[in-house]
């Protein structure tokens, strides 16, 4: 596999790096111009409103479902879900490091570098992958609400979630809303997590008539990385949506 986290940039720590390693201010100052990346990244990835647009009057959600961020006050917090995002964690956490430990900014730099190369060539092969995804099937139920930023950057639409409030199991009524609403919208399967009970995702998905298929939100398997973790979410639903 050609893509590991294992050198993540935060592998890097300011103890590891002797006076071997040793950079003035001057030159940290003259390789974090050459090497300053900016929102670029971002834009080159961006996907505007018009999607949600696309499918707006076709498939209209019932609240309790669609409506998904008032259980976030501040905000959906998984936005490494998405590779632009994931971008922006790397320089951040270069910026965090060369800040406290600038005679080894040069290698923060690098590695940082080295890192963003590795999540953009995962992102070429993951968008590759998605394109076999059939327009009419580009819809996702997940477990919970994680996943918005990874479907809005793979040109996705998440319909509906099993579980919209955390600790509150849904009632009787919104499961088979739901279970309703997969058949009416054509989802073809529900994603479960593994730190989660699948039963009750395991039993809407029974009575829709559709399969369920395991991704990754936080909890990966043991040993994998972001990417690998990112990976198995990218084969996991293109198999469940082709």
């Amino acid at each position: 596999d050609d893509h590991h986290a294992d050198d993540h940039v935060d592998d890097h720590h300011a103890d590891d790096h002797g006076d071997d390693h040793h950079h003035d201010d001057d030159h940290a100052d003259d390789h974090g111009d050459d090497h300053h990346h900016d929102d670029d990244h971002a834009d080159d990835h961006h996907h505007d409103d018009d999607h949600a647009d696309d499918h707006g009057d076709d498939h209209h959600h019932d609240d309790d479902h669609h409506d998904h961020d008032h259980d976030y006050p501040y905000g959906n917090p998984h936005f490494w879900l998405s590779p632009v995002f994931g971008i922006h964690y790397v320089e951040n956490i270069y910026e965090g490091l060369a800040e406290i430990d600038p005679d080894n900014e040069a290698d923060y730099r690098s590695n940082a570098d080295d890192y963003i190369a590795e999540i953009e060539a995962f992102d070429e092969w993951a968008q590759e992958e998605m394109a076999e995804i059939p327009d009419e099937n580009r819809f996702m139920v997940t477990f919970h609400d994680a996943f918005p930023y990874f479907a809005d950057h793979y040109d996705l639409e998440v319909v509906g979630v099993v579980v919209v409030s955390p600790g509150r199991e849904p009632g009787a009524q919104e499961l088979a809303q739901l279970a309703d609403e997969i058949q009416e919208v054509g989802v073809p399967a529900v994603f479960i997590e593994p730190q989660f009970n699948p039963s009750l995702a395991e039993a809407i998905a029974d009575e829709a008539g559709v399969e369920t298929l395991m991704i990754y939100s936080d909890t990966p398997p043991e040993g994998a990385g972001y990417l690998e973790m990112m990976e198995l979410n990218i084969e996991a639903v293109v198999e469940g949506l082709s």
